[in-house]
């Protein structure tokens, strides 16, 4: 089972080129250029390479194991875009054996607080695509699940959402986090925890698994309202718009649209591309020529909290 797109990541920079698009892409294929848009902005790249010499540090060598680290940010900032790049590397793709078995070098699961150590071990056996999950007793689950990764072939195991296992019951945490500190006492592979910044002072608490590399880490940071980060987010606007299949530049970044962004999305890229997504989907419904404040509105207006005193972008076009 796959969680991850393929991007849209083109950038129309004239007027022949949007109108190429308007004129030889079914609405279909344009809704999903809007809904699958990704900016590879500089951080975006430096931490994807970051994250893959994690797991394969030496070019040409081999996969590193034993290790966690995490990548880590604010709920919406960022974090499964940068992922779904991570699973898109060559070395981080299916491999098909001459015997018919396959190799999934990087394996992908969801965390979540109910979580105990059989169900990560099923998310394992499904992650790497097994014809059929293990009935998982505790005592086997720790056997099995190390046994699917190796002959797997996993190299790089993340669980996305890891900071619910922190908040899960003391005993399903111990459970799971066992589970994982025996994969890398095994140097089976690299563990990749994603999620909130809480983590980190969760990982801390076991510190078994902590030292295992002490943890190093890539953050995902919001754009704030410092002039460097003003200057960032303009520029990551600017960017975006170009890249929306619309016969017009949408100018995201024009004067008035900024405030309403920050104010809507706190500076998040993910929570930004919301937004964006949304309002986009609502121009082309409408036959639009491009994004326009009503739409992103539109969009805002959706997700307004009762008795909400004012929308960002109400009263721009």
């Amino acid at each position: 089972m796959s969680y991850f797109f393929d991007f849209h990541t083109e950038v129309f920079e004239t007027a022949e080129q949007r109108r190429f698009v308007v004129e030889n892409k079914s609405r279909d294929q344009r809704q999903t250029m809007i809904e699958h848009l990704v900016f590879r902005y500089p951080k975006f790249d430096e931490i994807v390479h970051n994250l893959a010499k994690f797991h394969n540090p030496v070019e040409g060598g081999h996969a590193q194991c034993g290790y966690a680290g995490g990548l880590m940010g604010d709920s919406r900032s960022g974090k499964t875009a940068i992922l779904s790049a991570l699973s898109k590397m060559p070395e981080h793709k299916p491999v098909h054996l001459a015997d018919g078995t396959i190799h999934y070098p990087m394996a992908y699961i969801p965390g979540r607080a109910d979580m105990n150590r059989a169900d990560l071990v099923g998310e394992i056996f499904e992650a790497t695509e097994a014809t059929s999950v293990p009935r998982l007793t505790r005592e086997a689950a720790k056997k099995l699940g190390a046994w699917r990764v190796q002959m797997s072939g996993v190299k790089l195991l993340v669980v996305d959402d890891a900071h619910f296992i922190f908040q899960s019951r003391r005993d399903m945490r111990e459970g799971v986090l066992d589970i994982l500190k025996n994969l890398l006492d095994r140097r089976l592979c690299n563990i990749l925890l994603v999620g909130m910044d809480d983590i980190d002072s969760g990982l801390m608490q076991f510190v078994q698994l902590y030292r295992r590399g002490h943890f190093p880490a890539q953050r995902i940071d919001a754009f704030d309202e410092s002039v460097t980060a003003k200057v960032d987010y303009n520029g990551f606007l600017k960017v975006v718009s170009k890249m929306l299949p619309f016969e017009m530049e949408s100018r995201l970044e024009q004067q008035g649209y900024f405030g309403a962004f920050l104010e809507q999305t706190g500076g998040l890229r993910g929570a930004t591309m919301d937004i964006v997504i949304d309002a986009g989907c609502y121009a082309l419904d409408d036959r639009a020529t491009h994004v326009s404040g009503r739409h992103l509105y539109q969009a805002c207006f959706k997700r307004a909290k009762p008795r909400q005193k004012s929308i960002p972008f109400e009263g721009l076009n």
